[in-house]
């Protein structure tokens, strides 16, 4: 065959591959027994040339993992393929994994003299990967600090480190507090240190630091690290969305550390995670004092509120009790001196004197409806589903009655239901309808309509009329108390009337409005809540 290498040159390449190379190589007869292993094998095994040259796996590595190793052999040379294979084996370090390519070795006649093997260390990889299962399983059903918690904790177990933390960093950047902490195994009580002189003052400068020996004489001052039995430390920076460093993932070890990179590559991976969950649980510590903020001003207004509300009270109870009786006086005395001084009264004193007497009247009058609407504020809401169609009839026929009128043409439209206070959502109606006899009575033909419309997707009730109307320009004094539109001597009340219904509207949530124009009638919009 053209290009075969020269038989004394092969065995001077094989040897020198067996003899200087670092990779996995070995040579075995038919029989299974070594009959060549390189240095590397040897470093990555642990087991010397002179324990496993002339001897079967069987001998070289025990019953379980030799017979592994053997049946594999025995495949590759019955089938005369080569055959790649995932190997392992166990000794002191641990279990060792392997990705090994077994090919037969044979004779000018294609005849099987033995196995040979290259394999590929892959211990490293496969160890992380198991750590990282392990990790995400760990922090798969947990959050916040339950999730710090679970990821030190097999974070420490993985890496075997005698302690380990994950930490927060102050803004000043001058310290840290401990979020988790691991010691032996136990979880331990968190703390804050000062950063100054420790070797976590590196890795927040440099994002990650690796010492694997010696490390509390490299740090002299490190009054906490000198307590400690400590020799080994591997710290990474946890970084925030932004990439600043917001805390710090350590580990520390009683023993030295001869391999670094898969614990730096395994803290590189997880720092991601614990720097989102540290970020969210800040913006949640956020949203908490916020809403603490919140409830504290909210209790301080309440309070003030109260205080109001109590004053109000106190003028309203003066008022009703302090002043009827003086009023009283008035316009009994006044009614008395009309009727007992009649003679002596001139025309004009007696129009003077009813004057008085009417003032007072509608003072009194006025008292007793600022009471009422106090009152309004501290009745309770009480909702439940109301008919209003056949409350609002109910009332229109009685208010018509009462008063005499048979002229009015009521419109109700049917099934208009409410969520809502019955009691305050007859004052409402009462209010409504008796502003709409009062300045509709004098039209030829008076009517007054009762319905729902929709208005920027909110459903409200509509009392109309075709009364006298106001003008839009002083719509905004329809519900305050006293505020009139039209003039006293043509159309009675006190102006309380649409006050109530403000306040009875506005304590159900719910929104009120009016549109009117003079001579054209008035029509007020109003809704309890949103659940009508």
């Amino acid at each position: 065959m053209q290009n075969r290498m020269d038989p004394e040159l092969a065995a001077r390449v094989l040897e020198g591959l067996m003899r200087y190379s670092s990779a996995v190589m070995f040579v075995k007869d038919r029989d299974g027994r070594y009959l060549a292993v390189s240095d590397g094998w040897q470093a990555v095994t642990g087991v010397s040339a002179d324990q496993a040259l002339l001897r079967h796996d069987l001998e070289v590595f025990g019953p379980e993992v030799g017979g592994r190793f053997s049946e594999a052999d025995t495949r590759v040379m019955l089938s005369g393929q080569m055959m790649q294979l995932q190997e392992s084996l166990i000794d002191e370090r641990g279990e060792q994994y392997f990705i090994t390519t077994k090919f037969p070795l044979l004779d000018e006649n294609a005849q099987v003299l033995g196995v040979c093997g290259v394999a590929t260390d892959i211990t490293a990889m496969r160890k992380t990967q198991m750590a990282i299962r392990s990790v995400v399983s760990a922090a798969a059903s947990a959050s916040g600090v339950e999730l710090l918690e679970a990821l030190v904790s097999e974070l420490a177990s993985i890496v075997s480190a005698d302690f380990c933390f994950v930490g927060r960093i102050n803004e000043s950047r001058d310290a840290c507090s401990t979020l988790s902490l691991r010691i032996h195994g136990q979880p331990a009580e968190n703390f804050t240190y000062n950063l100054r002189n420790t070797p976590c003052a590196n890795v927040v400068d440099g994002g990650s630091c690796f010492y694997p020996r010696d490390i509390r004489r490299l740090f002299p001052n490190d009054h906490i690290l000198q307590s400690m039995s400590v020799q080994a430390y591997v710290g990474r920076a946890v970084h925030n969305s932004k990439g600043e460093v917001i805390g710090l993932l350590v580990a520390l070890f009683e023993r030295p550390l001869a391999e670094p990179e898969f614990i730096d590559d395994l803290f590189g991976l997880v720092s991601g995670r614990i720097g989102a969950e540290m970020e969210r649980l800040e913006r949640e510590a956020d949203i908490i004092r916020l809403n603490a903020d919140l409830e504290k001003r909210v209790e301080k207004r309440t309070r003030e509120l109260q205080h109001a509300l109590q004053e109000v009270e106190t003028f309203n109870y003066c008022v009703s009790h302090d002043l009827k009786a003086p009023l009283r006086a008035i316009k009994g005395f006044s009614q008395i001196l009309l009727e007992d001084e009649v003679d002596r009264l001139s025309d004009e004193g007696q129009r003077v004197l009813q004057r008085v007497i009417n003032a007072a009247s509608q003072m009194q009058g006025q008292i007793d409806a600022l009471n009422a609407l106090v009152k309004l504020d501290s009745t309770p809401v009480k909702r439940r589903k109301v008919d209003v169609s056949a409350l609002a009839k109910r009332l229109a026929d009685t208010l018509l009655a009462n008063d005499g009128e048979t002229r009015f043409s009521v419109r109700i439209e049917p099934g208009m239901q409410a969520v809502c206070d019955p009691g305050l959502a007859e004052i409402v109606l009462v209010q409504l309808l008796e502003n709409a006899i009062k300045y509709s009575r004098h039209r030829p033909q008076p009517l007054i309509e009762i319905f729902t419309t929709q208005r920027a997707g909110r459903s409200y009730f509509v009392m109309a009329d075709n009364g006298v109307g106001f003008s839009m320009d002083y719509a905004e004094k329809l519900f305050a108390p006293f505020q009139r539109l039209h003039s006293a001597q043509h159309y009675d009340g006190v102006g309380i009337g649409l006050a109530s219904v403000a306040r009875i509207i506005y304590r159900h949530d719910g929104d009120l409005w009016a549109e009117g124009e003079p001579d054209k009638g008035a029509r007020f919009g109003f809704c309890f809540n949103g659940d009508e």
